[in-house]
């Protein structure tokens, strides 16, 4: 026998799903900033105390939340691509999409990311440009997002 009183928790959506979502910590840039942040504080430590060095810490403190991690998410109509704590962000919708190429990891971009990869994905955008995604599973995902724009 049910409760009348009882508060009945709302219904997920069933028919939400991502198509493809992965998230990477860097810890090369990780590793970067604290040895500046350490070699910094130590100066500003023994040395004087001064503002700039404090700004140059927040500086890279600020760099360090935009940088330490890379978010790649795709949602059947846009591949998202979120630096950080999410401050810088790039999109790239399907229709944008002119080809896409599975090639060696010889990008820094990819490589502070996703050292181990040794393949990432190029995507080709009308009228120019391309996007290199930092991927480990650079032909799983490319499998995924070339079927949604061909």
């Amino acid at each position: 026998m049910t409760n009348p009183n009882r508060i009945k928790r709302p219904q997920q959506q069933q028919n939400v799903q991502e198509d493809y979502y992965k998230a990477y910590i860097s810890v090369p840039v990780i590793l970067m900033c604290l040895i500046l942040c350490l070699g910094v504080g130590s100066y500003v430590y023994f040395a004087n105390f001064s503002i700039p060095h404090i700004v140059a810490v927040i500086i890279i403190f600020i760099l360090l939340l935009c940088f330490f991690r890379v978010e790649l998410y795709y949602d059947g109509d846009t591949i998202y691509l979120r630096y950080g704590i999410g401050l810088i962000e790039r999109c790239v919708s399907v229709n944008e999409i002119e080809g896409l190429d599975i090639v060696s990891n010889r990008y820094l971009s990819t490589w502070l990311f996703v050292p181990s990869s040794k393949l990432v994905i190029k995507i080709f955008i009308r009228g120019g440009g391309t996007v290199i995604i930092p991927t480990d599973e650079a032909k799983q995902c490319a499998e995924i997002i070339d079927t949604k724009f061909r």
